[in-house]
């Protein structure tokens, strides 16, 4: 019973195929047509390099869509943020490529695949010890846009809204850090490190 209803659906297939007027040989000779989806790229190398499209995240995506026949990513560089969620929600991309937990965003979310290593970093020469978030009370603080939200309750209730600043560029924590700008710069360890060559 089993291979006669197995037999019947291939058949009813092979009639729907032949009734479309298209025959495999055709169909296969046929160019697939490349469907462009575009892909908001962050701001903060090393994760980003829009300089030769490269960069961690960049070599990830374009490994997914490797695996996607039929689709291929238009990299958009330089978003900060904040702008390549809005771009998102206001449906002028297709895809973002760095979105916190915390952000309100409809939209297939992919698995994580990358954790970035937060670290609340400070000038040497201030004696300023950050064990845990309460000890950045009272602190100067410069971080990336959605560290609040990703972070929790605990930073909120730790910083004071005059000396906390998200900026839309996260290599300018650095410069912000060692010009006596910020006390501390809160953010991803490579981000912070990579930043310090263009000082």
């Amino acid at each position: 019973m089993l291979r006669y209803f197995v037999f019947k659906q291939l058949t009813a297939c092979t009639l729907l195929i032949l009734l479309s007027g298209h025959s495999l040989a055709e169909a296969m000779d046929q160019p697939v047509k490349i469907q462009q989806i575009s892909v908001a790229m962050g701001n903060f190398e090393p994760f980003f390099t829009s300089d030769g499209e490269t960069g961690i995240f960049t070599d990830l995506i374009r490994a997914v869509f490797n695996k996607m026949p039929g689709h291929e990513p238009k990299f958009l560089f330089g978003r900060s943020n904040k702008r390549l969620w809005h771009e998102f929600r206001t449906g002028e991309i297709d895809a973002v490529s760095n979105l916190i937990d915390s952000e309100p965003l409809e939209g297939c979310r992919s698995d994580k695949i990358f954790l970035f290593r937060d670290m609340a970093i400070t000038r040497k020469r201030d004696h300023i010890s950050v064990k845990q978030i309460a000890d950045l009370a009272g602190k100067r603080i410069v971080t990336y846009q959605g560290a609040k939200g990703f972070h929790g309750e605990a930073l909120a209730k730790a910083i004071d809204e005059q000396h906390y600043r998200e900026l839309a560029q996260q290599n300018w924590q650095a410069w912000a850090l060692f010009n006596h700008e910020a006390d501390v710069s809160i953010g991803d360890i490579f981000i912070f490190l990579h930043s310090l060559n263009n000082l």
